[in-house]
């Protein structure tokens, strides 16, 4: 049975996502500087963003028919130790003066924004946490509980025990 959303923060679902493993899969950071590639879908809008050097590797990222100025994503690595590289976003947001830089594998464009951003920046949850209920759970795995909530006068806790 799914329950209702308990807030009404925007999801991940709700937003477009661009990915550091997608990119990876994609060639993107094996291309040569100055490459250029596109994605479609930012509503019915497509984005082109191009391979810069830079002191670091970053990303340019313009949209179509949207008149927004372009933006730098900007990229960094680490080396896991089993060897090879890892690829990050830096988040570009800018608060109060200050750039984010969180190093994070997404990036989410909410609806009407046009700067992308990490999950914290816009505060953004995923639909599962909104409607998952965790007391549910906690009866499942306590018998003793579960049989508490169904005996309970309470008509909410009569619910949970049912669910």
């Amino acid at each position: 049975m799914k329950h209702r959303a308990r807030t009404t923060r925007l999801t991940v679902e709700q937003c477009f996502c661009l990915s550091v493993v997608n990119f990876r899969q994609d060639g993107v950071f094996a291309a040569a500087h100055g490459s250029r590639w596109m994605l479609p879908g930012v509503g019915s809008e497509n984005m082109e963003f191009v391979v810069r050097e830079a002191p670091g590797s970053a990303l340019t990222l313009s949209f179509e028919r949207l008149g927004v100025p372009a933006r730098w994503i900007w990229i960094t690595t680490t080396k896991p130790h089993f060897g090879g590289l890892r690829y990050w976003f830096k988040c570009p947001v800018v608060r109060d003066g200050a750039t984010c830089a969180r190093r994070v594998g997404r990036l989410y464009l909410p609806p009407g924004c046009t700067v992308f951003g990490c999950r914290n920046c816009y505060d953004l949850t995923h639909e599962s946490a909104q409607t998952h209920d965790k007391r549910v759970d906690k009866l499942r795995r306590d018998p003793a509980a579960l049989l508490s909530a169904l005996r309970s006068s309470k008509h909410s806790q009569n619910l949970l025990g049912i669910n």
